[in-house]
């Protein structure tokens, strides 16, 4: 009997965390942030790394890259908008045209209860799978949150966000 209390309580708890870690991923891509996004792509073995600035509005999400390259990304429900600062241009995609953004669903929609599982790894260490892909979830401090991930080109992707106390 007491095992079965314990196998209960256990499960419980479980779930409470990954409850919580829903809400403290969504809680925390509500406030702007800078962020370091690294990429590592085994086939030529190159290493890639921009920096920038993320920020939620009520309408829209803006990602400004400040380098490699200055560009600026603005998610809305149906579309992205490509602003390269450099050479002056402006191009549109479609969301529907983006197959298993696994990242973009995330920063655009959250944590939903459509993610078939969330496994809690340790205090403050997750992995998130929805449709057999995965995001690691590290919630260093209260301030830093790093997400580890690999595209559908099959890129490895390390990205570190921070925001001010």
């Amino acid at each position: 009997m007491k095992v079965k209390t314990l196998l209960l309580l256990l499960i419980f708890n479980v779930n409470v965390q990954a409850l919580n870690v829903a809400d403290q991923l969504n809680n925390f891509f509500q406030s702007g942030s800078v962020f370091v996004h690294k990429s590592l792509n085994k086939k030529n073995n190159n290493i890639e790394e921009s920096n920038g600035f993320f920020e939620r509005y009520n309408d829209h999400i803006s990602i400004d890259v400040f380098s490699p390259y200055r560009e600026t990304y603005y998610i809305y429900d149906d579309e992205i908008e490509i602003v390269d600062i450099e050479f002056s241009q402006i191009r549109y995609i479609p969301i529907e045209d983006l197959e298993n953004n696994f990242f973009l669903n995330l920063i655009l929609n959250g944590v939903t209860d459509d993610y078939d599982h969330i496994n809690v790894i340790e205090d403050g260490k997750y992995i998130l799978i929805k449709d057999n892909l995965e995001i690691a979830i590290d919630f260093i401090n209260k301030n830093t949150l790093q997400l580890k991930y690999k595209d559908n080109l099959g890129i490895d992707n390390l990205i570190r966000f921070s925001r001010s106390s």
